[in-house]
């Protein structure tokens, strides 16, 4: 008697085992990319600094948040978040320099990563060509701005927080103001020192004392930073009255 032929059930057997196996490898792969690059999440506090009153309006438009005085602006600053950080965390910061007179624009990025969007700035700036612009940038977002900057002359000044650039600028003259944190663990003093050296020729640099990676948004705490010993709110005064003083000089006619 002959015996039955079993090579076509285990054929299907193998190819469900395979396709399965694919499919929860494929899933594994997606779940471990989306908890890489989910965005450090804004606190509440954020979401507050997004409402209009009396001294500040705020609008959504196509590439983040306006956050437009009253009055004449006095100039413009198109801001990059800081990589992987939901970019609403900086409306608190942006709102306060909002407040003394220049138009912000917070710009959303793919992925939280300003690198994915380099070129960004040239949104708000041509909407708004009336305005003498400044752009900035937290962490991987200074890269950015300092890349964007470093290209485009309708960019009066440069503003970085805890951030380098990418490529050795220190022969250009565009006026650039750098903030570093005492207490930043990813990007510690001694290093800021090492890389402000890449900042462009006459760049005022400053090291906040008490201030971390994370000091400049509402958001945190961030894998491998160090505790601040500067409250929050605090803390955006400092950067704002810093940050404001610099356009002042720079921005104006």
């Amino acid at each position: 008697m002959s015996q039955p032929q079993r090579a076509p059930f285990v054929n299907k057997r193998f190819w469900l085992f395979f396709f399965g196996g694919m499919f929860f490898l494929a899933g594994a792969v997606a779940l471990y990319v989306w908890f890489a690059l989910r965005p450090l999440p804004a606190a509440p506090e954020a979401a507050q600094a997004l409402q209009s009153d009396a001294r500040v309006s705020v609008q959504q438009t196509s590439y983040g948040y306006d956050f437009i005085p009253l009055g004449t602006p006095k100039g413009g600053l198109a801001f990059y978040p800081g990589g992987r950080v939901e970019y609403t965390a900086y409306a608190p910061l942006m709102r306060q320099i909002a407040e003394f007179g220049y138009r912000v624009a917070l710009m959303w990025v793919p992925f939280g990563l300003a690198v994915t969007a380099e070129n960004k700035a040239q949104e708000p700036i041509a909407a708004h060509p009336e305005l003498a612009w400044a752009v900035g940038g937290h962490s991987v977002g200074g890269v950015a701005a300092s890349t964007f900057a470093s290209g485009d002359s309708r960019v009066r000044a440069l503003v970085l927080f805890a951030a380098y650039p990418r490529m050795d600028l220190s022969a250009t003259t565009i006026p650039t103001l750098a903030l570093f944190g005492s207490k930043d663990g990813v990007l510690p003093p001694e290093e800021a020192r090492q890389r402000a050296r890449l900042l462009p020729k006459g760049a005022e640099v400053r090291f906040l004392e008490g201030f971390n990676h994370s000091s400049y948004g509402a958001y945190g705490p961030q894998p491998g930073d160090q505790a601040a010993t500067v409250e929050k709110l605090a803390g955006w005064r400092i950067v704002s009255r810093e940050v404001v003083a610099f356009l002042e000089k720079h921005l104006q006619p």
